[in-house]
């Protein structure tokens, strides 16, 4: 009898065992805290991707750069997003699951396309429409090149990642310069919260203050 009780007893310990670690996987998948994506980057470059995502169209942009089989394009479901896991999780379920475009966004598909399509230029013609546009400056003579950001031993995926998010910001400040795309992301930034409230973060647009 006592062998029989012991039986049971080890045989529901090591049950217990064997769930715990997928329950608790289960709970911190459902508090927001880690993301479906396996590699590891930076803080700072997964912060500067959910500011990509959420506020310029940084995933919709992507899948259709995916779908034009277009080199280098990215897929954010790979990353894990770590701390901003609940971030991540928030916007991806505002997201059309076949675009990735923001349910809220202030995105026009013309303007989606042309960068989409700023995006898909081999490096050497973005490099000529940059410098055609920047390089009359008189100014641009007397500044100092920057160099971007490398992290020594990252991932592959995280280094793909750096590089698509410096060509997306460069190509969003070439396309505000150019056709003033500006006013699309001020609205975008003060629309409804991803939690239903009304943002705020759009006070401090040149818009806002102008108006003010």
């Amino acid at each position: 009898m006592k062998r029989n009780l012991m039986l049971v007893l080890v045989i529901t310990i090591l049950g217990v065992m064997a769930i715990a670690p997928v329950l608790a996987q289960e709970a911190t998948q459902e508090a927001g805290t880690i993301s479906t994506g396996s590699v590891n980057c930076d803080a700072d470059l997964m912060l500067n991707l959910y500011i990509a995502q959420r506020f310029f169209g940084y995933d919709a942009v992507q899948s259709q750069l995916r779908a034009g089989g277009v080199a280098g394009a990215v897929d954010p479901t790979l990353y894990n997003a770590g701390q901003f896991g609940t971030l991540s999780n928030t916007v991806r379920a505002m997201q059309d699951p076949n675009t990735g475009m923001m349910t809220n966004s202030g995105w026009t598909q013309d303007q989606l396309n042309a960068l989409s399509g700023m995006l898909a230029m081999d490096d050497a013609t973005f490099e000529e429409q940059w410098n055609t546009t920047f390089g009359g400056d008189p100014n641009m003579a007397n500044m100092t090149p920057l160099t971007s950001a490398t992290v020594a031993g990252e991932a592959p995926e995280c280094t793909a990642l750096r590089t698509s998010l410096y060509r997306f910001w460069r190509a969003i400040a070439l396309q505000d310069f150019t056709t003033g795309m500006t006013g699309t992301f001020s609205n975008n930034m003060g629309s409804t919260g991803a939690q239903g409230g009304t943002g705020d973060m759009g006070a401090a647009t040149p818009e806002a203050t102008a108006s003010g």
